[in-house]
């Protein structure tokens, strides 16, 4: 095998891309590595800040060099998931998607918003035309269903109820995909979407029993349907996208079943891994000295110290104390409370991703609430706590995801993979050892240039006459 023939095998997913420098740096570094294959969405970052970011880059070497070209490049957006233009209401057939402090995300398959979609994204990324669009997640249309009846705002008497509503909601999804393909067809006849139109969806990885399930002969016979209604015999649909990793294998079936169907089909989230409810990062570089971290313990004591509020007015009695006394001693309880509270949920998180959420969620907006402002040395204490729980958290998360892995079967040492493999290598190994099978390329999160070497060193290298 060729480097370039394995570089071949990974594209770059653009889920975390933004028009930073280091995020340029890195999409420039794939290029110059022979990487072709770009998937992005206008969900991704503020304000499509991910299809800027490959627009730019890409842009830059168009226009630069003379050995690459448009048609060297496979460009891939997706459209479902959009904020509506400030001022204005959302689009037809449009749902909600979690709250309003998530930023006015909504859903919608209805053609008028992927026109709108589209058009944004081919601005963004300066291009006259996609090589893929794909329609994102579909089954999302039935995320409400499924969601209030896992909390139980809605009650069905039995299973058998519960499957007969999803069973008619999915024929209605049904009946709006082939509206949306049959849209579709006239966009790829336009040449706006130049190779064909994909359906990019979480749902093709889960059992058929699971609520969210995509059915891929629904969506085959979907879009045939949605070819005869344009007036075309065969339909355009040419490539799907799935997640597949060391925890979510079940892709791998319908994988191979679209390839037999002469579909195109990309694997994404190879190192993110969304297994029993947690999300866990398939890298283990904060666990490979098999140590954890040094510091945290005594950032954990200095913090609980500089709150403690029997030392803070020692020697006063309490009726001696103000009102703002009394609030700064209750609000120190409150500190000293979250940090013992942190440390038991210390080997709890999955991920970083999942600390970083409940940092931003609760434990900020909880701290601003109990103090307008703190001195500089509460502040520094309390910065080298978070900083250090940090490293703890990915060190621990790290080695529950190597668990994890050997609990769903995968064969792991002391030193993680064969010839002492970590675990990202093992786990990009894995899939892209599905090329070309079962799948036509696995999609990469590459944020850094660090990254991108990475993929590429582990792409391009045989495993034990493997490949």
């Amino acid at each position: 095998m060729s480097p370039r023939t394995g570089i071949r095998r990974i594209g770059f997913g653009c889920a975390r891309i933004t028009p930073s420098l280091p995020h340029l740096k890195a999409l420039t570094a794939a290029i110059q590595h022979g990487i072709r294959v770009f998937d992005t969405a206008p969900n991704y970052g503020h304000a499509g800040a991910s299809e800027r970011a490959v627009g730019q880059a890409l842009a830059t070497h168009f226009q630069g060099t003379n050995d690459l070209d448009r048609d060297d490049i496979t460009i891939c957006s997706k459209f479902g998931y959009y904020r509506p233009v400030e001022g204005h209401a959302p689009g037809p057939d449009s749902v909600p998607v979690g709250n309003k402090e998530e930023g006015g995300l909504y859903y919608s398959l209805h053609p008028e918003v992927m026109e709108h979609e589209l058009k944004g994204s081919l601005a963004r990324l300066q291009v006259d035309a996609l090589d893929i669009l794909y329609v994102h997640n579909p089954e999302h249309v039935l995320a409400d269903i499924v969601l209030r009846h896992e909390t139980g705002e809605t009650s069905f008497s039995d299973d058998a109820s519960l499957q007969a509503a999803l069973r008619e909601e999915k024929q209605k999804m049904r009946e709006r995909l082939v509206h949306t393909f049959e849209a579709l067809e006239g966009v790829v006849g336009s040449g706006r979407v130049r190779k064909g139109y994909g359906v990019s969806s979480n749902g093709f990885a889960l059992s058929s029993k699971e609520g969210l399930h995509l059915s891929l002969a629904m969506v085959l016979d979907a879009a045939a349907e949605g070819a005869r209604r344009a007036g075309k015999e065969t339909p355009s649909l040419k490539a799907i996208q799935l997640p597949l990793n060391l925890l979510e294998p079940g892709g791998v079936v319908v994988a191979a079943q679209a390839r037999e169907k002469g579909l195109e089909v990309f694997a994404n989230r190879p190192l993110t891994a969304v297994s029993q409810g947690g999300l866990y990062r398939l890298v283990n570089k904060a666990a490979l000295s098999g140590e954890p971290p040094g510091g945290y313990m005594e950032a954990c004591r200095t913090a609980l110290e500089v709150f403690n509020p029997t030392s803070l007015f020692e020697g006063r009695a309490e009726k001696e104390l103000t009102e703002e006394e009394l609030e700064t001693r209750e609000g120190c309880r409150i500190i000293q409370d979250l940090i013992r509270d942190m440390n038991r949920q210390l080997t709890s998180f999955t991920s970083t991703e999942t600390y970083t959420q409940e940092l931003e969620r609760r434990i900020i907006p909880m701290i601003a609430s109990t103090f307008e402002s703190l001195d500089e040395d509460a502040a520094d204490a309390l910065q080298a706590f978070f900083v250090k729980y940090g490293e703890m958290v990915r060190y621990h998360a790290a080695m529950r995801a190597v668990e994890a892995c050997k609990a769903a079967g995968h064969v792991l040492g002391g030193g993680v993979g064969k010839a002492g493999e970590a675990l990202h290598e093992y786990a990009l190994r894995w899939s892209l050892d599905k090329v070309p099978r079962q799948l036509s390329g696995v999609l990469v999160g590459m944020p850094s240039e660090e990254y991108v070497h990475e993929a590429v060193r582990v792409a391009s290298t045989e495993r034990g006459g493997e490949s």
